[in-house]
């Protein structure tokens, strides 16, 4: 999750593989605090010690995923 905004610093949505919207650019600010929930989503279920808390630290993840996803992924 920290990675996330250094791996796109530099556009690449000029790959042809890439399905990365421009979006991302246009709303830099944007990507890397969704980025930043990422991350403290990520660092919330480190210290797990169950399945219930695996299981609910899994949703917030999850969300942040789907967030990012839904705007800035084709």
């Amino acid at each position: 999750a920290a990675a996330v905004p250094v791996l796109f610093a530099a556009p690449s949505n000029f790959d042809p593989e890439s399905k990365a919207r421009d979006a991302i650019w246009k709303n830099w600010d944007d990507f890397t605090a969704r980025a930043a929930d990422l991350r403290a989503a990520a660092e919330a279920g480190v210290a797990v010690d169950s399945i219930e808390a695996l299981s609910a630290a899994m949703d917030p993840l999850a969300a942040a995923c789907k967030a990012c996803h839904m705007s800035y992924k084709e």
